[in-house]
């Protein structure tokens, strides 16, 4: 029973580790996305646009600041629930879907921001920041390459 728990834990771990690091790849190495002045250079984005984007970035921070918060405290929870004996199915599944709920909150709310950001942009802005977000999109989705991956892929 030890071994099925652990082996449900990595799982977990494994799978919430892919979902955070692709919205955290997903929020940094998007130009537009991304607070560092470089990237948004990037775009050559002028003050005024710069100035008119800010406060549904500001907004949409806050709000996935306190998605990120709720996050963590049902991975709390379902911690908790993974250690319990006999382990409760049913609370950790409720756990999985309250968490999945929230990430698609985050991804959502980095939609409406590039849906609200590209009113400010030219045409070339619009486009340079659609393919920097399809090349995040395909870098995250790339196969593993690691060597136990490729054992198995012959």
């Amino acid at each position: 029973m030890i071994t099925g728990k652990i082996i449900l834990t990595i799982v977990l771990f494994l799978s919430l580790s892919f979902n955070a690091a692709f919205i955290i790849h997903l929020l940094t190495a998007h130009p537009a996305l991304s607070a560092s002045p470089e990237i948004q250079s990037n775009l050559n984005l002028t003050d005024e646009q710069k100035k008119q984007m800010e406060p549904i970035r500001a907004k949409l921070h806050r709000e996935n600041e306190a998605i990120k918060k709720q996050i963590a405290q049902c991975q709390e929870k379902l911690l908790t629930a993974l250690k319990s004996d006999p382990v409760d199915k049913n609370a950790i599944n409720n756990c999985l879907e309250n968490i999945s709920n929230l990430q698609k909150k985050i991804q959502q709310n980095t939609i409406e921001e590039i849906i609200h950001i590209r009113k400010y942009m030219n045409p070339e802005q619009c486009s340079c920041l659609i393919e920097g977000l399809g090349s995040a999109m395909a870098h995250s989705s790339k196969p593993c390459d690691c060597p136990y991956c490729q054992s198995h892929k012959k």
